[in-house]
């Protein structure tokens, strides 16, 4: 079960050195899925108030989200902190119709990871088609969704956000998914001794490049990406 905690701690004997949740509004209280403790109540494994596996869900009361549209797209903004060990499902959920039906979506941005902590940081949820086909956003709910075994998932300060028109990130460092004639240079910043020797060559560049924006950017617009090459 998802419980309100204002210390940000879980009571779980695995707890060990973690800080404490650092969401800004802690005080008021944040959402958190004790799974360690409940498996072993902070002594031993399944001897705990409900040994695990564990399944929660935890729903929002009703959200008024008139003056959204099915052409816009939405997002969640969130303060984050969690542990995993055997954890099949933790997600967000965004129903539009009072809870009678919902898209879920994977709360694991930062990772999934085995035993590893992550977060103490916002982070932004893209609800990708929740608004398409909707007419009416008057009933709207969040959910967050624990399935499994181990440790901990804290959230606070939620917010539902218009998504911007766009949003161009770089997903992948130093990748190679080019579609050039030749490949693409090794180098990220050019060595200048090597510049200066190689002024009759040319050298081929590649980029991944990602739009998490609420507007498509079409083929048929003939997207570019540019650089500028500086001398320093």
């Amino acid at each position: 079960m998802w419980i309100r905690t204002t210390d940000g701690v879980s009571k779980g004997k695995y707890w060990g050195t973690n800080q404490p949740f650092k969401s800004p509004t802690l005080a008021d209280g944040a959402a958190l899925f004790d799974s360690d403790f409940l498996d072993n109540g902070g002594v031993s494994e399944g001897t705990g108030p409900c040994p695990a596996p564990h399944h929660g869900e935890l729903q929002s009361p009703v959200i008024n989200l008139t003056g959204i549209t099915s052409a816009d797209n939405i997002e969640v903004k969130l303060f984050a902190y969690y542990r995993l060990f055997d954890v099949q499902d933790l997600s967000l959920g965004f129903s539009s119709d009072g809870g009678s039906t919902w898209k879920d979506y994977s709360l694991k941005v930062l990772g999934g990871e085995t035993n590893k902590v992550y977060g103490q940081d916002y982070i932004t949820i893209k609800l990708k088609d929740a608004t398409k086909g909707v007419a009416d956003f008057s009933n709207c709910k969040l959910r967050f969704v624990f399935n499994g075994d181990s440790y901990f998932a804290m959230f606070d300060n939620v917010s539902i956000l218009k998504s911007p028109p766009y949003d161009i990130g770089f997903p992948l460092a130093n990748a190679y998914g080019y579609n050039t004639a030749m490949s693409p240079s090794p180098y990220a910043q050019f060595p200048k001794r090597y510049a200066e020797k190689a002024s009759d060559k040319d050298y081929f560049y590649s980029a991944v490049i990602s739009n998490d924006g609420g507007t498509e950017i079409p083929v048929s617009a003939n997207p570019k990406l540019t650089w500028e090459l500086l001398k320093s």
